[in-house]
């Protein structure tokens, strides 16, 4: 059966057809959904799906080699490689799909220095945290692609301004007054001691409420050693937002256990926490240097640039030693669909 006859004519990419293949929503319409692509990727790769071993050998090429996992391109790679993935647009400034954050209760309202600038700050902030987009479904992501040893999570914009405006009579900077746990701790105790917590936690919440308001999180990490692997953790919204405001309604102490520091008014978080409450999909990875397409293409460069350019070899021999590979390529390619039908 070729491919058309599997899917008729209609006009699909490799991703489409993965979708189609394993009958997953295209788009994915809820936080299951894009649980469900990962899962369907990993069984793939386990029962030898060519398809679903192309795509491992691409993340592990792409995202976990050796000299480049650590690199903000393989970063890059994996936000690309999950959008196309799962059909989803990454967003950028002006291009965000809107966002209406609830009402500020009276409570709350009569205790800001500027209503007017909180109301917007938060909107805006709650705007920035759409990374991926699924415009058909409404879906909103927010992608982390980390190395493992990266126990910190940027989850954006939470204006310090905003969250101590009338409790503390200055601001530190940020740097120096909110810049580790031991920091904040201090600005958190002293707003407790001066009985004003519970006010505080009001507007704590609020703001994680309208902020990451349907906002799910999707943290992965790419592996190079021992073997390829991308780990991948799916936190629900409701879940992210209870986890923070429990952590404040236990205390400063608790709240600084996971809530460490402000950098560039963006809120840091230790990790171990966030994905302690999400579900986690461990991918084992083909090693890219048994793709049969890759190594094909890296010799073909290989002698074209490095041989034939340099006048290393003669025409007719680059000719012979394209076809010995082009033969072998497709001796592997053979192997490879037989092993998967």
């Amino acid at each position: 059966m070729t491919l058309f006859d599997y899917i008729g004519y209609k006009t699909l990419d490799e991703y489409d057809f993965f979708a189609e293949k394993y009958g997953l929503p295209r788009p994915p319409k809820t936080l299951e959904d894009v649980r469900a692509y990962f899962k369907k990727l990993k069984e793939g790769i386990r029962e030898n799906d060519p398809l679903a071993v192309e795509l491992g050998y691409r993340i592990s090429y792409g995202a976990c080699r050796p000299d480049i996992w650590k690199e903000h391109t393989a970063a890059k790679f994996i936000e690309n490689f999950v959008s196309s993935f799962l059909k989803g647009q990454l967003t950028k400034s002006g291009e965000r799909p809107p966002v209406e954050i609830p009402r500020v209760p009276e409570n709350i309202a009569r205790h800001l220095p500027n209503y007017n600038d909180f109301v917007q700050t938060v909107r805006r902030a709650a705007l920035e945290k759409t990374d991926l987009y699924f415009r058909e479904t409404g879906l909103r992501l927010s992608l982390k692609s980390l190395i493992p040893q990266n126990q910190e999570l940027n989850v954006g914009s939470f204006q310090p301004r905003l969250l101590f405006a009338g409790f503390l009579k200055v601001i530190p900077e940020e740097r120096k007054g909110m810049g580790s746990a031991r920091r904040l701790l201090i600005l958190f105790n002293q707003i407790k001691e001066e009985g004003k917590w519970e006010l505080f936690l009001e507007r704590f919440k609020y703001m994680v409420d309208a902020i990451f308001d349907n906002i799910h999180f999707l943290v992965l990490e790419r592996h190079p050693y021992p073997a390829q692997k991308l780990v991948v953790y799916t936190i629900e919204s409701e879940k992210f937002r209870n986890l923070l405001k429990t952590k404040a309604e236990a205390g400063p102490e608790e709240l600084t256990s996971i809530f460490y520091r402000f950098e560039l008014h963006a809120m840091r978080l230790r990790k171990g926490p966030v994905i302690e409450v999400g579900e986690k999909i461990e991918i084992p990875l083909p090693n890219y240097n048994k793709s049969p397409l890759l190594k094909y293409i890296n010799f073909l460069k290989n002698e074209y640039n490095k041989r034939l350019l340099l006048g290393k070899i003669s025409i007719d021999e680059f000719k012979e030693k394209v076809q010995g590979a082009t033969a072998s390529f497709l001796e592997e390619i053979e192997k490879m669909f037989r092993k998967g039908v």
